[in-house]
């Protein structure tokens, strides 16, 4: 929030994209492509007018900066196709020209229409143009070719980086426009060197992310010539893309060109504020940061790849510092927080980890294992530089939550009624509230909102919730229409889910649900006498034979997963799991009572079975079967991506929950607290209010600080903290106890997966309980588009966090990102 303008950025960036999208609209040509993708609230495109006319009013300068995002956003789109076809990710077609011809005439009929300047503006921009259009022939005819090789020395370097940054040129529009109306042109120089500056880095950083994609199409980008060159090949495409990252480290190349992005941001942010301009210097900065963790992140990731695989995979070599060592069934493992990686070991180089690598603790190495101690000891010092690249922007804790109020909403829960036929003993939500039911007009202008606030974004999700969602089925099967309407006018491919307690799930029920894309999750806790110890009827009579009866007859092409809330009366969570399998659900997560305090004695409980239930997931898996336990399947999606998490789930960022009378709240789990609600359907989104509620978590989180699983946790429960901070805060608790147990048990799983076979064993993980038509705008199904886990990945490095399909989280292995609970859930 601007304080001098009063101007709100992340709504003012969203009704850019609205209008963008009114522009471009129809203009998706080809599958899944769009050209609002980077329509972003931490796009620099789009954020620049407003942060420069913060430090530099003028007259009609809110007005003024509108239309300048809008061409901007224009000038990117042109951008954009004309980078693909240079790419070679698409071929030049008459569709794409004129396309390309509308968003180019769009940004210059808006630079046209501004009243400032004009004559003196227009000599600016025509050199921009200018300076636009020698950056993409310079990229054609140098870079993509052969002569690419010349561009990478010294000298030489500082040219290609101009080339690059002046891709961006005709962003300098706005610094001219807004410098000419403000009368403060003689800053115009610097704001145009910030630019070039930045944009140079920003190519640097997106091809370091690419690098490999890049070098498997045998394209040819700085990063790679740069490789090729210290390599001594003759071209990029010589470089297997599997082997880049390591030959990346071991050639220096990668801590080199880190070191120039660093140093683009820097000096980028820097002009901007010898300029005067302080909100622009502030933006920069936070993207430089954010450059940073990433590009620590991938170095560490590099090096260490680069050290294991000069070695065999069985002997000790253990690299450096900042590693957690563990153990499972007779196999260790060592995991590092730094990298997200972990490798197999031998015991001699655990304990050598452990005791580090002083006489007196190799004598002792020695005497246990004897010659493998001395082998792990020099393993041990060969590796001990990658300790170095333990990057401390990432180890910083606990994350910034500031970034939540820019993030776009890709998904809402509604409580769609406060009703329920059941009443469970541990239900969270309050007891006594009157029964109400959500009305249509609500919950169609909940839709509207989460298409209207997830700007920038493909994919969104509405989960129905309750109370008991099936006693207002009509009601989820009309919005369910909706959504879909409105998801394929704004360009987006919606999931559906539901959470129910499965008794109304009766077979034309559950026909109606699949064939409108709705995957459910039925809060099932084992067989008849566990289920029905808890979950009664107001009458206290059981509802596991109705639930039973209703799953056994499901349609044929309907997968169900099931949600079991665990207490210390529970039966041992194995015989849970194959009670609720047996009943034809694919998939069972498992959680702890909300609110419940875990005793040390439960929590050995829990341990105990997840760990039997994580050897038979083992021996399952590695025959390319299913994972039935979704604590294990989420966890291992999470490894096979990592990612750091840098949040516990996206409540209050990505994610909100929307009650039956339209009131918004940043989780589910806070139903029925109207003190502590953010905004209405009506009003929308108080973003300020909800970073305030994030912010207790930082205190909680400090208590994360040493923990090894802290980027794979993200942290503490916001819910968890406020109801019950015994039950997650503090490295000693009995509840990081399991959540760390339940981390340490899926890298045993996941390195019990023949290679071969994780591919597809983490493909089903991901299509479970999802309807098997296709119901996407783009005609591309869920579960294909959240293969695309490296975008993924880099969404959850951005601070996104939390929710893979935006479900409310019950984070039973800290990691859990697609279950839901509700009323029906406890």
């Amino acid at each position: 929030m601007f304080t001098r303008l009063h101007i709100s950025l992340h709504d003012e960036l969203r009704r850019v994209g609205e209008r963008f999208r009114d522009i471009v609209r129809g203009g998706r040509i080809g599958p899944g492509k769009r050209f609002d993708r980077g329509l972003r609230a931490d796009n620099l495109v789009l954020a620049l007018p407003f942060l420069l006319i913060e430090d530099a009013p003028f007259p009609g300068a809110l007005e003024a900066a509108r239309r300048m995002a809008l061409a901007n956003a224009s000038g990117a789109a042109h951008f954009l196709l004309q980078d693909d076809e240079l790419d070679g990710d698409a071929e030049p077609s008459p569709a794409r020209a004129t396309l390309s011809d509308l968003c180019l005439m769009v940004f210059s009929r808006t630079y046209t229409d501004l009243a400032c300047e004009g004559p003196l503006l227009w000599q600016h921009i025509d050199r921009y143009l200018g300076e636009y259009e020698a950056a993409l022939v310079w990229e054609r005819t140098v870079l993509r070719s052969r002569t690419g090789r010349s561009v990478v020395g010294r000298e030489q370097l500082e040219t290609a980086l101009r080339h690059l940054g002046r891709r961006l040129a005709l962003l300098k529009s706005t610094c001219a426009a807004v410098t000419l109306s403000a009368g403060s042109l003689a800053e115009l120089g610097l704001l145009e060197e910030a630019l070039d500056r930045f944009h140079a880095g920003y190519q640097l950083a997106d091809d370091m992310d690419d690098l490999e994609a890049d070098l498997n199409a045998g394209r040819w980008t700085l990063p790679a010539w740069m490789l090729a060159c210290a390599l001594d090949r003759d071209a990029p495409g010589e470089i297997a893309p599997d082997e880049a990252r390591a030959l990346m480290a071991t050639s220096g190349v990668e801590e080199s060109v880190l070191g120039v992005i660093d140093g683009e941001y820097a000096a980028a942010s820097g002009a901007a504020l010898e300029a005067g301009f302080k909100a622009a210097a502030g933006f920069l900065e936070r993207l430089r940061a954010r450059a940073s963790i990433s590009g620590a992140w991938r170095s560490r990731r590099s090096s260490l790849s680069a050290a294991l695989d000069n070695r065999p995979r069985t002997d000790g070599g253990t690299p450096g510092a900042g590693f957690h060592a563990f153990g499972v069934r007779g196999d260790t493992f060592l995991y590092d927080a730094a990298s997200g990686l972990f490798l197999e070991v031998d015991p001699a180089a655990a304990d050598m980890h452990a005791a580090g690598t002083s006489s007196p603790a190799r004598e002792t190495a020695r005497f246990n294992y004897g010659g493998a101690a001395d082998e792990a000891a020099e393993e041990l010092e060969r590796l001990t530089l990658c300790g170095g690249f333990s990057p401390t922007c990432v180890d910083a804790w606990p994350p910034d939550v500031g970034a939540a109020e820019l993030a776009p909403i890709t998904a809402l829960s509604l409580h769609v009624t406060t009703g329920c036929n059941l009443r469970c003993g541990y239900c969270y939500l309050p007891t006594g509230r009157p029964v109400s039911a959500m009305s249509l007009e609500t919950a169609r202008r909940a839709v509207d909102l989460l298409m209207r606030e997830s700007f920038g974004s493909d994919r969104v999700s509405l989960i129905f919730f309750g109370g008991e969602p099936l006693l207002e089925r009509d009601l989820v099967l009309e919005v369910a229409s909706y959504a879909r309407r409105r998801g394929r006018d704004a360009g987006r491919s919606v999931a559906l889910h539901m959470t129910t307690n499965g008794t109304l799930l009766t077979p034309d029920v559950a026909a109606g649900l699949n064939a409108a894309g709705v995957s459910v999750m039925v809060s099932l806790d084992g067989g008849a006498s566990e289920h029905d110890g808890e979950r009664r009827d107001a009458e206290g009579r059981g509802s596991f034979e109705s639930i039973a009866r209703n799953l056994r007859s499901l349609p044929n092409d309907m997968r169900v997963g099931a949600r079991a809330t665990v207490t210390p009366g529970s039966t041992p969570l194995p015989e849970i799991v194959r009670e609720i399998v047996s009943l034809g659900c694919v998939s069972v997560h498992l959680a702890p009572a909300s609110g419940l305090e875990l005793t040390d004695a439960f929590a050995e409980r829990l341990i105990d079975g997840f760990e039997e239930l994580a050897a038979e997931e083992r021996a399952a898996a590695a025959r390319g079967g299913r994972l039935r336990v979704g604590n294990f399947a989420e966890a291992l999606r999470m490894l096979d991506s990592a990612a750091p998490r840098l949040a516990p789930c996206g409540a209050g960022a990505r994610y909100y929950s929307v009650e039956a009378d339209g009131s918004i709240q940043v989780c589910h789990r806070f139903a029925g607290e109207e003190e502590r609600s953010v905004g209405h359907v009506v009003s929308g989104v108080d973003r300020g209010a909800a970073r305030e509620q994030l912010a207790a978590l930082r205190s909680f989180s400090e208590a994360c600080t040493s923990c090894w699983a802290r980027h794979l946790c993200g942290g503490p429960c916001l819910h968890d903290v406020q109801a019950s901070p015994g039950r997650t805060t503090g490295r000693t608790s009995p509840w990081c106890r399991v959540v760390r147990r339940v981390l340490e048990l899926s890298m045993w799983i996941y390195a019990g997966i023949p290679d071969g076979r994780r591919r597809e064993v983490l493909r089903t993980a991901h299509d479970d309980c999802r309807p098997e038509r296709d119901h996407s705008a783009a005609g591309v199904s869920p579960s294909a588009e959240r293969s695309a886990r490296g975008n993924e990945a880099r969404e959850e490095e951005r601070g996104g966090g939390g929710c893979e399909d935006g479900q409310a989280c019950e984070r039973v292995g800290a990691v859990d990102a697609g279950h839901e609970e509700g009323h029906t859930g406890e």
